[in-house]
């Protein structure tokens, strides 16, 4: 389902995922603008895909979960990680040797067209390196 924006939230990333030399940031866009100023979104990582509903979206990371962090938006957009947080490949528990992980985020969406007031933006693969 779309969310209350019109549009579904888009995770993107950009960096280089190098576990030795980690600069990937998730970019997520066209998050509703939520009616009170933060809302959060929930990052996390599987270690599989699958496709299985949830809220007004489809959760599309599985196996070994782990999440990343919870950060706030006032606008349409978000990222992570920011500028005192952990790399990606750190926090993600990646091993010095690389492999695909799956990436995806949750979030609120108060005004949400399909009525259970949470949606999930796409999900992303990356293929990290050593």
């Amino acid at each position: 389902c779309r969310n209350s924006s019109g549009s579904g939230a888009r995770m993107s990333a950009s960096g280089t995922p190098s576990v030795s030399a980690d600069t990937v940031t998730l970019n997520l866009t066209n998050l509703p603008i939520p009616p009170t100023i933060p809302s959060s979104v929930l990052y996390f990582q599987g270690t599989t895909q699958t496709s299985a509903p949830f809220a007004d979206g489809r959760l599309c990371v599985g196996g070994s979960m782990v999440r990343l962090a919870i950060k706030p938006f006032g606008g349409s957009t978000s990222s992570y990680p920011s500028l005192f947080d952990l790399s990606l490949s750190v926090k993600g528990l990646l091993p010095v040797g690389g492999g695909t992980r799956f990436y995806q985020a949750w979030y609120r969406d108060v005004a949400l067209p399909c009525g259970t007031r949470s949606n999930l933006t796409n999900a992303l693969a990356v293929f990290w390196t050593p």
